[in-house]
């Protein structure tokens, strides 16, 4: 009985002792899976997945970038849409064609980047959250 509960200790200090090991040689991470670190979501995550208010003054045109999102909280335009398509309004569930007016208050995404954005006819506010160009 006693011969028992010794190999039983014993195994359990080996696999202690081989888990340790296995801890204390591990790789925190590599080059092709490297660890993210909380100071990286706070200064680079977070600020991608933050809006900005842009402000694009009358007559000017905000483009986007492929899945850059935008939301027209004060002011009025059009949509500037290309042979491919238009712009994503993802709150009425459908495609916005070249020309038509930008809804206020809808979340718009531009699906690719070819061109396609809005264009302002009065000073406006937009939500935009990705990357974008004013021309």
């Amino acid at each position: 009985m006693k011969n028992k509960r010794f190999i039983s200790v014993m195994v359990v200090v080996v696999l202690i002792c081989a888990a340790a090991t296995y801890i204390a040689y591990a790789k925190a991470g590599t080059e092709e899976d490297p660890v993210v670190t909380l100071s990286y979501i706070n200064d680079v995550l977070k600020q991608e997945m933050t809006f900005k208010v842009v402000e694009v003054p009358a007559g000017k045109l905000i483009i986007g970038d492929t899945g850059t999102e935008m939301v027209l909280r004060m002011g009025k335009g059009s949509i500037l849409a290309t042979a491919k398509g238009g712009v994503a309004d993802l709150t009425a569930g459908n495609d916005l064609p070249n020309g038509s007016s930008i809804p206020a208050n809808h979340y718009l995404l531009i699906p690719y980047n070819d061109g396609r954005g809005l264009s302002v006819t009065t000073d406006s506010l937009i939500m935009v959250k990705g990357s974008y160009e004013i021309k």
